[in-house]
């Protein structure tokens, strides 16, 4: 039953950062898609009917790892209390730019609403990245918790910290997996120039995209040996993102297609494969850090406490009666998104 929660909280980790990721791209690449005020208009209007919504998988995931792993949320609020800060006050400082944008239609806040919407959508990405970076290559765990500094220093004695050789290019690698799923959204939804903008950026991010993830998997294996070690032996994430790579590669074909024939089915189809590719990435790195929900990073000492799903876990019990309240609001919340993107299956005009 534990082992169903894990994989219950992942799933909802991962239908946000599909879902809110493409929200995030879109505000990251504003200025790259966008011209003219009507242009920029164009793309909020694309994300206006989900951007809200998206955030729930979010809280969602938050309220299940309280119901069934309370030990590792309990940890993660403690030691990534300055990034929670920090994202939430991005994800305020997007909704006012978003919704203040439409009531405040002065060029001097419109200007201002802009540049606070590419902001916060790249912040949020980076902030993101960088935490599960962090989950990925370790952290210095005790009976309290656990506590890193800023920066890793050598001469303070802190090997790794919440920005580092690691974390850093992993937040920037998350801020362009975002944009290109933003961008293959924006061409779906927009049309005109906005939608000729973003297919001839698709391309060209996919293979930035590309560069990066194997940049990653070279500073994994240096920076978090103990998981590029459990992504190598299980054949589980290594097929998982074997067909991510497959996923970025329709991404390319299906774009390139619909820039030659105009074809709103292959942007549509697009889209979908860079949804595919990020979740199956992220179904490799969840795949691989398991069953450990926090872990030491490799310069800890051997006997480095960790937390697993085996010690975070609640009465089997009380996972059972969750569950059965779990599937109720998951039905509703997928009903409710399917309904939505049904609503609004249309383009939107750059007008």
């Amino acid at each position: 039953m534990a082992d169903l929660w894990f994989a219950l909280v992942c799933l909802m980790l991962t239908a946000f950062v599909v879902l809110d990721g493409f929200d995030f791209g879109a505000g990251t690449l504003l200025y790259a898609l966008a011209r003219t005020d009507d242009e920029k208009r164009a793309v909020h209007a694309a994300i206006g009917p989900y951007w809200d919504g998206n955030e729930v998988w979010l809280l969602a995931a938050g309220g299940s790892l309280m119901v069934s792993f309370p030990t590792a949320l309990a940890a993660g609020l403690s030691g990534f209390y300055l990034g929670i800060f920090l994202l939430v006050w991005l994800l305020i400082g997007r909704a006012m730019s978003i919704e203040l944008r439409a009531h405040l239609p002065h060029p001097l806040f419109s200007s201002l609403f802009d540049f606070g919407f590419t902001a916060s959508s790249a912040g949020a990405a980076l902030v993101l990245g960088v935490a599960l970076a962090n989950v990925v290559r370790g952290v210095p765990l005790d009976e309290g918790g656990f506590t890193l500094p800023l920066f890793a220093s050598a001469a303070g004695g802190a090997e790794v910290g919440l920005l580092d050789a690691f974390t850093v290019p992993a937040g920037a690698f998350a801020v362009l997996v975002c944009a290109t799923h933003g961008a293959a959204f924006v061409a779906w939804k927009t049309s005109g120039a906005v939608r000729d903008r973003a297919r001839r950026l698709v391309p060209r991010l996919v293979v930035a995209t590309a560069v990066g993830w194997a940049a990653m998997l070279a500073l994994t294996a240096r920076f978090a040996p103990a998981a590029f070690a459990a992504f190598t032996h299980r054949p589980l994430a290594l097929g998982l993102a074997a067909l991510g790579a497959l996923a970025l590669a329709l991404v390319r074909r299906e774009s390139s297609a619909a820039a030659e024939a105009a074809a709103a089915t292959a942007d549509r189809r697009a889209f979908l494969a860079s949804a595919a590719f990020v979740a199956l990435v992220l179904g490799a790195i969840f795949g691989s850090q398991f069953p450990y929900w926090l872990r030491p990073p490799a310069s800890s000492p051997p006997s480095t406490a960790a937390i697993t799903v085996a010690s975070a876990q609640v009465e089997a019990s009380s996972l059972r009666t969750a569950l059965m309240w779990w599937m109720v609001g998951a039905s509703l919340a997928v009903s409710y998104f399917v309904a939505l993107f049904r609503a609004n299956r249309r383009r939107r005009e750059d007008a």
